[in-house]
């Protein structure tokens, strides 16, 4: 059985005078060198004592603690590497990087591919939202922060190394930074996550988590494995890799050298400071400065659950111990606006990397979480009433300390900027849509509904209806958007094990120009064959199968489709082959189809690089499909491209095109692509493996692909966009046609330039000018129609006789106007007190309306026209719907029957 309790039995412990005790208050495990010593030091066993007690005599920048950090590796002999975009792109499990493991997992730690470097260390920006709602209350937490990391990936010949090294180093490192570790503890706790496990030290001191040291050694254990042990539930066993996975809180160990209030102090002091003189916040008034003080020493063990109305009523008694009278109620209209201000700098800051690293704001995925970011700080900002733009904190973010994104702050200001009108829009029809679905007070269901589906802030539905509003709320969102749900299956959920065959060899990558072969067959059931070998392209990143003919002994089948399943390739025909285990047949692939799928994939490349390189490198591949006539590409993009963009994405493609440039495949390890392409390799999806396939067009565009493709550029022929359209919120989809389609579409249009010419009896030089002059005429006699409609209504409504209910009058009418106008006569009547109008017209349209007195739901009414094989949409005092022709009277006089009993029963 697995002995987690002796993997903290470490020489360094021993050799340096550690104990092991338990804590009397938690109960958990940790090593010290103070044998008096009764509590573990973590919070909230214990409070912070570091605030205005810094832990080392020199009080480090954020910078000047990164360099310390990565130095202090380099020289004991690790290799710096870059930090990784905190998308993670190489992923489709995740969306964000939430830790410096995330860089390496899962190819490097399932040890399928080397790491880019061994041991490594690294400072890597990380986002992490499942704790949103306490940022700026606990003075403690961040939705970014860079964790520090020293890496090591131990094989079972190559032992890099493990617990006890990884232990000193950390030893090494607080000690050159003048940490007394002494003061130092080790607290066990064991991680597990992702599917992996092992034991795990936080390291400890004045009550703050400065480091946590992970030995990632177990995986989750089969039914068979005998070696195992139990860690929250699951069981675990020994792994072949040994990993060691740490976290040094950069941000942290700047705080607790500098020993602010909080951590925010620490890191954006300057920009806090002039928001709190915006905000007229005095943090030179002794009572404040007691009560932020004394909330951050308890806000240790703070998290999103916390109550925070009971928080403030702990605050209150400690201070009142200090000798303030202070209420919880006046500790909170003090802390709120600090606690804002205090946000608004770290929301600010996300926004940033997010922006900067590409992330375009939408309703999915990544492009979710920026916009709750940017929603969220929008409703601080008003809420401080202070006069600053949200796209000045973040460009003064990136010009302070994220310099690289300097070149893309014209962009990321047009997407702020973008977002803040839809924000507004968004709160507007809010507030209406609230008012019209919620009676009396709503659930925190219907608040998740509102924020989730239409994007309303619950601050807004409070200001509406009655609701009480989570503390954690915000949290909630974010966890519900933080990761991929699942993996789809691949096409049919077949299983390779159903074959027991070995993968198929793919003739189609080293011979891109042969159409014929010879094979084995290895299985041949039905209409699937199986081969050992084939020149057939199975389906796959958006690019459909060869078809072709299969033959063996005269007898001839159409492949129809072609599928890879577990590396396996499955070609379908249209009937049995007959083909006997190991006899050899021929294949002929449709030489004119693979072409026409070659030139467009190629196109495809281009048209993205073409994309990226004129509309920003936040322009990512969010689909493509490959066709024979026309292709689509989707890409992320913040606003309609506009006509001169297509027109020069377009130009630009088909100078690439012209160029003629070698469009070249390998196969590469992992590793070195990423480290020679970077992860725009990955446009069109993350492949698995240790090598990967990378299709470069000259130095233009590099991408992981296992389609096939032009060996020239020149070979694509002419590429013509034809349109453009958005899909959802942030795609922009673009589709084109290439070499003979995209000639074909140009004949097109010269046709129907010459049919409009013929039409309107003109030249082509005078079509545009000739069709603005009719279309201006048009718009004049739609409008002379309109004011001619409005006094038709207004005779029409002085002459219809209504029939009396109650006191209530119902019109009822049946004319020749047009669907507008039928909504406009009943609206017209409707504004009258006690009215109900029902008007139709003789196309079959129908429109009910009423004044707002009468307690009647048109929309309910007009559903009825269902029975009549129609249908209907709208409100409770206006609905409008269609009917065929003929039954347009008699649906107006069964609707007419429901009114008038509806208006005796209910004694309107």
């Amino acid at each position: 059985m697995v002995d987690l309790e002796r993997a903290y039995r470490i020489p360094f412990f021993k050799e340096n005078g550690y104990v092991r005790k338990k804590c009397k208050s938690c109960g958990s495990a940790f090593w010290t060198k103070n044998k008096e010593q009764e509590l573990c030091g973590d919070s909230p066993c214990v409070e912070y004592s570091f605030i205005g007690n810094p832990i080392t005599k020199k009080k480090y920048s954020v910078d000047e603690m990164r360099e310390a950090f990565l130095s202090f590796f380099e020289k004991n002999g690790h290799k710096r590497i870059e930090s990784y975009p905190v998308i993670a792109r190489w992923r489709d499990d995740i969306f964000l990087t939430i830790a410096s493991i995330a860089d390496f997992q899962p190819n490097v730690t399932s040890g399928e591919c080397e790491p880019p470097a061994n041991p490594l260390c690294i400072s890597q920006p990380c986002i992490r939202l499942n704790d949103l709602d306490s940022v700026g209350r606990s003075g403690r937490h961040l939705t970014n922060f860079e964790m520090m990391a020293h890496h090591a990936f131990n094989y079972k010949r190559k032992k890099i190394y493990w617990i006890n090294e990884t232990v000193a180093y950390c030893d090494g490192f607080l000690k050159s930074i003048g940490v007394d570790t002494d003061l130092v503890t080790y607290k066990e706790n064991p991680w597990s996550g992702g599917g992996n496990a092992g034991p795990a030290l936080e390291v400890l001191s004045h009550g703050l988590e400065l480091v946590t040291l992970v030995f990632m050694s177990l995986r989750l254990a089969n039914e068979s494995d005998e070696d195992t042990t139990v860690i929250e539930g699951e069981r675990y066993t020994p792994m072949d890799m040994r990993i060691v996975d740490t976290g040094y809180g950069l941000e942290r160990l700047a705080w607790a050298s500098q020993g602010t209030p909080t951590v925010y102090n620490a890191i954006y002091p300057q920009m806090i400071d002039d928001l709190l003189t915006k905000a007229g916040i005095d943090m030179n008034d002794e009572e404040t400065a007691a009560i932020v003080e004394e909330s951050s020493r308890l806000a240790g063990g703070m998290s999103a659950s916390t109550n925070i109305k009971l928080f403030r009523e702990q605050c209150s008694n400690r201070l009142k111990l200090l000798g303030y009278s202070i209420e919880p109620e006046q500790i909170a209209g003090i802390m709120e606006p600090i606690e804002k201000v205090y946000t608004i700098c770290d929301h600010t800051k996300c926004i940033a990397l997010m922006l900067g690293d590409g992330i375009v704001p939408s309703n999915t995925k990544a492009g979710y979480l920026v916009r709750l970011m940017i929603r969220r700080s929008l409703k601080i900002l008003q809420d401080l009433r202070i006069d600053v733009s949200l796209s000045d904190l973040v460009e003064r973010h990136i010009n302070e300390r994220l310099k690289k994104y300097r070149e893309d702050i014209e962009r990321i200001r047009e997407i702020i900027d973008i977002e803040e009108k839809k924000y507004e829009e968004t709160i507007e029809k809010g507030k209406a849509m609230v008012k019209r679905e919620v009676r009396g007070n709503a659930t925190i269901e219907e608040l998740m509904r509102f924020y989730d589906t239409y994007g309303i802030p619950p601050e807004v539905v409070k200001t509406i209806v009655d609701v009480e509003i989570p503390d954690n709320f915000y949290s909630l969102i974010a966890q519900m958007h933080s990761s991929e749900k699942g993996i789809e299956k691949e096409k049919g959920g077949k299983e390779k094990e159903e074959y027991h065959l070995k993968p198929t060899e793919l003739l189609f990558y080293d011979k891109p120009r042969e159409y014929e072969f010879e094979a084995k067959v290895l299985r041949c059931k039905g209409k699937e064959v199986v081969l050992d070998r084939t020149l057939f392209y199975p389906e796959g990143g958006g690019q459909p199968s060869d078809i072709g003919v299969l033959s063996s002994d005269g007898r001839e089948v159409n492949v129809l489709d072609v599928e890879k399943v577990n590396g396996v390739v499955i070609h379908h025909t249209d009937k049995d082959l007959g083909a006997a285990e190991d006899s050899i047949v021929s294949g002929l692939v449709d030489e004119k189809r693979r072409r026409a799928l070659e030139r467009n994939h190629t196109a495809t490349h281009i048209i993205l690089a073409a994309a990226r390189e004129l509309l920003g490198k936040h322009v990512w591949q969010h689909g493509a499909q490959k066709g024979i006539e026309r292709s689509r590409l989707d890409i992320t993009h913040y606003r309609r491209i506009a006509r001169d963009d297509l027109e020069r994405i377009e130009q630009r493609a088909n100078e690439i095109v012209l160029s003629d440039l070698p469009v070249e495949a390998r196969f590469m390890k992992r590793n070195e692509a990423e480290q020679e392409y970077g992860f725009v390799l990955y446009e069109g999806g993350v492949p698995k493996g240790n090598e990967i396939r990378v299709v470069t067009i000259d130095s233009i565009d590099a991408q992981a692909c296992a389609g096939t493709h032009c060996q020239r550029t020149g070979e694509v022929g002419w590429i013509k966009i034809l349109r453009t359209e958005r899909v959802q919120d942030g795609v922009e989809r673009i589709e084109f046609a290439v070499a003979d389609s995209a000639l074909e579409e140009f004949e097109k249009k010269e046709r129907l330039i010459e049919s409009l010419c013929s039409t309107f009896n003109t030249k082509e030089e005078h079509l545009e000018r000739v069709a603005g002059r009719l279309f201006a005429e048009w718009k004049d006699m739609k409008k002379s129609i309109e004011r001619l409609t409005e006094y038709v209504i207004s005779e029409r409504i002085k002459i219809l006789n209504p029939e009396e209910v109650d006191n209530i009058k119902v019109f009822k009418d049946v004319n020749e106007l047009d669907a507008k106008g039928i909504v406009k006569e009943a609206t017209a009547l409707a504004e009258r007190d006690g009215v109900v109008a029902i008007i139709a017209n003789n196309f079959g349209n129908i429109a009910v309306a009423r004044n707002e007195k009468i307690d009647i739901n048109c929309a309910e009414l007009l559903r009825e026209v269902e029975r009549f094989g129609g249908k209907a949409g709208g409100r409770a005092n206006l609905a409008q719907g269609s009917v065929p022709a003929e039954n347009a009277k008699n649906a107006v006089e069964y609707i007419e029957g429901i009114i008038k009993l509806k208006l005796v029963e209910n004694g309107i």
